[in-house]
């Protein structure tokens, strides 16, 4: 009987024992799996965060992008515009300098009558016209070479291949202009020999009829 007692005594210990440790490992199981379940969502919302932030990052540089390319647009239309305001200015100014040429030769016609010098008249209106063929070349010039650079800069081309179109342009810049001012200056050496001549001819003229 004693040991039937210590027996019971010693299975019902047992149960409790085992009941103890059953409820402990569950919950040990179970903080084990809340902790991972945390973690787990921590990290999918670490990496939903940074996913966002990636995309945000993304926005931005499109939108600045944009922007940038928004802005070299407006530039190149305003400088285009201040260009033909230019080139306006510069034709408008031509057309007021010979109208008013022919305005005085027309006052001097009237003035000298038959002793206006038709011959000079003529020569000085064929200086004039070439005179207003250079001005609109250089003005083709000046065209040309703004569309060039313009061309040049949106290509954007890497530093060494930039700086060997950038010397090409200017090279090219420079024989036109000097092409250009030679014409300009054979034109002044003709008008001045013209002249020059006719100022001889006069003073030889007024010293026979002296």
């Amino acid at each position: 009987l004693i040991l039937q007692t210590k027996g019971l005594d010693t299975m019902e210990f047992s149960n409790k024992h085992l009941k103890v440790l059953y409820w402990a490992s569950l919950f040990c199981l179970l903080s084990v799996g809340f902790a991972v379940a945390d973690n787990h969502g921590d990290y999918e919302h670490g990496d939903y965060e940074h996913g966002d932030d990636s995309d945000q990052s993304l926005r931005l540089e499109e939108k600045e992008r944009q922007r940038e390319e928004e802005r070299q647009r407006l530039e190149k239309e305003r400088r285009a515009e201040e260009w033909e305001a230019e080139k306006r200015r510069r034709r408008e100014e031509l057309d007021r300098n010979q109208r008013e040429w022919e305005a005085e030769q027309e006052r001097r016609r009237a003035e000298e009558g038959e002793h206006f010098d038709e011959d000079a008249y003529q020569f000085e209106r064929s200086m004039m016209e070439r005179r207003r063929a250079l001005d609109e070349r250089s003005i083709t010039t000046d065209d040309e070479e703004r569309r060039a650079w313009d061309d040049l800069y949106s290509r954007e081309l890497d530093g060494p291949e930039f700086e060997q179109e950038r010397e090409k342009l200017e090279r090219r810049s420079a024989d036109r202009r000097r092409e250009l001012d030679e014409a300009f200056r054979e034109l002044d050496e003709e008008q001045s020999e013209y002249w020059n001549n006719q100022y001889r001819k006069a003073q030889q003229d007024r010293r026979e009829e002296l």
